[in-house]
C-alpha cells in the first residue's frame, strides 16, 4: 500500500507541476479563513468536535489512517486536555502570504501561535493551519499541522503541488515559563 501511495503521490506532482502562486489573498478569502480560524479555536476549546469536522479537511483522516481514527483523536484529545486542565493564554494567527493553486485546489498556509498553561508551567506552541479550498466554490476546509511528526516530509506527501521553495512554518512545542512538574 505505501509504495501505492508513492506512485499516486508521484503522478499527482507531475500533473501539477505546473502549481502557481497566486500574487496575494483577496480580501474576502482572508475574511472567510481568518473567521474560520477563529471558530476553530473557540470549537477546540469547547470541545464543539462537530464544529472541528465540519471545518476539518479530509487530508486529516489520511494522516490518522480514516476518518473514524481521526474523529476519535479529536474527542480522544480534547478530554486528555480537559482532565489536565490545559488553559489557552493567548492565540494568534500569522501573516498569509500567498495561495498556492493547482490540480482545482487552492492551498494557504497560514502560520499561529499558541501560549497555553496547565499548572504553573506555561507551554507555546508554534504551528500551522492549511486551508484548503477545493474546485471553484467558497467554502475552505483546513489542515492541523501539529499532526505532523516529520513535518516537511509529511507536509509535501500531503501537498505535492506547493513548490519546493516554499519554506514550511515551524510546528513544534516549547515551554516558556518553567518551573513544570516532570
Amino acid at each position: 500500500m505505501h509504495g501505492c501511495k508513492i506512485t499516486i503521490i508521484s503522478i499527482f506532482s507531475l500533473l501539477c507541476a505546473c502549481a502557481t502562486p497566486m500574487s496575494g489573498i483577496p480580501v474576502q478569502d482572508k475574511k472567510i479563513i481568518l473567521r474560520d480560524i477563529i471558530d476553530l479555536n473557540e470549537a477546540r476549546e469547547s470541545g464543539d468536535i462537530n464544529k472541528l469536522l465540519s471545518l476539518s479537511h479530509s487530508s486529516n483522516y489520511e494522516v490518522f489512517g480514516s476518518k473514524s481514527n481521526y474523529e476519535n483523536e479529536l474527542s480522544n484529545s480534547y478530554l486528555r486536555l480537559n482532565e489536565i486542565g490545559l488553559n489557552v493564554v493567548e492565540f494568534r494567527i500569522g501573516r498569509m502570504q500567498k495561495i498556492f493553486e493547482a490540480g482545482g485546489k487552492k492551498l494557504v498556509i497560514v502560520p499561529r501561535q499558541l501560549k497555553l498553561e496547565v499548572s504553573s508551567c506555561r507551554w507555546m506552541s508554534v504551528s500551522y493551519i492549511v486551508a484548503i479550498q477545493e474546485g471553484s466554490g467558497e467554502k475552505w476546509s483546513y489542515f492541523f499541522a501539529p499532526s505532523l511528526q516529520n513535518r516537511d516530509v509529511e507536509f509535501r506527501d500531503l501537498f505535492p503541488y506547493v513548490p519546493e521553495n516554499v519554506e514550511i512554518p515551524p510546528n513544534y512545542v516549547e515551554i516558556y515559563r518553567p518551573p513544570c512538574a516532570q
